[in-house]
């Protein structure tokens, strides 16, 4: 019999968790495909309490590493880490990605810059990070269905060949925050923080190629070749990377994101149109 009308009580954390590092007052946030997210009480201060769902840290262990490195440096500290919990410092926010969705797409594009040159300022090394090689490596294995549209096996088979490129040709190779764009930045006590980190080591270029697929909610304006020629401007002369480069970047990790979603065979995707727009912005190589 269906109890009608009734709402679920929000989950709270594990008190043994609570305990250990010794949290109080838990407020639900929010459950995603990989964590639970609580706002707590650490140390007289907000606080978040993540907790992943598998003891990996779906890829993103690698990233705390680099978070603890960073020591809020254009990034969200950690506060402390046991397994698969993890405590952050909190972030009230707005998020960029609040910024962009509120009209403000402009302000949003040049606060994005200035947290990756602040990540990037950081002069250390940081070990166990994941090589981009690797993290790129789907793409280069992906299968086509009979169905799938030739005009996308063909995109995907020039996607292929400029990530193969890139990742050839890379010299300034560094420490990369690996999924930075506007709803993984958000405004707190000392300014805009990087969270959500995957910790990879490759090419300095990367690090903004999947902000062009960025914000959520503003999938026309990512789609607008005029956009997309103002963000490289931009972000290539702010971040100090040649702009050609940045855009086949841009290009390629919406090949990649494909290959991650594209299961045994690539039948179709959502982005197949935004590939098909950044490709037509470069030069035929």
């Amino acid at each position: 019999m269906q109890n009608l009308g009734m709402t679920l009580e929000p989950p709270l954390p594990p008190q043994d968790i609570l305990r250990h590092f010794q949290l109080k007052s838990p407020v639900f946030v929010d459950d995603t495909p990989i964590a639970r997210v609580w706002q707590v009480e650490h140390a007289g201060q907000q606080a978040a309490l993540k907790i992943y769902h598998k003891p990996s840290l779906s890829h993103e262990g690698p990233g705390f590493d680099l978070l603890r490195a960073l020591d809020g440096q254009g990034a969200v500290r950690v506060l402390a880490q046991d397994g698969r919990a993890v405590v952050l410092e909190w972030l009230d926010g707005p998020s960029l990605g609040d910024l962009a969705r509120a009209g403000q797409d402009e302000i949003a594009r040049a606060h994005l810059v200035d947290v990756a040159n602040a990540v990037h300022g950081f002069a250390g090394t940081v070990s166990g990070l994941t090589p981009l090689n690797d993290w790129c490596a789907d793409v280069f294995s992906i299968r086509f269905s009979a169905t799938c549209p030739t005009t996308l096996q063909t995109d995907m088979r020039r996607g292929q060949a400029i990530a193969r490129d890139l990742l050839s040709t890379t010299t300034d190779i560094r420490p990369l925050h690996g999924d930075l764009h506007h709803d993984n930045i958000k405004l707190g006590p000392d300014g805009w923080r990087a969270f959500d980190a995957k910790g990879l080591f490759g090419d300095k270029t990367f690090e903004l190629a999947n902000a062009f697929r960025n914000p959520i909610g503003k999938e026309t304006l990512q789609r607008d070749p005029a956009w997309f020629h103002a963000c490289a401007d931009l972000w290539s002369d702010r971040f100090g990377v040649d702009r050609l480069r940045l855009m086949r970047w841009a290009a390629a990790k919406v090949a990649i994101s494909i290959a991650w979603r594209s299961g045994p065979d690539l039948i179709e995707d959502k982005e197949a149109d935004l590939l098909a727009m950044m490709l037509a912005q470069l030069p035929e190589t």
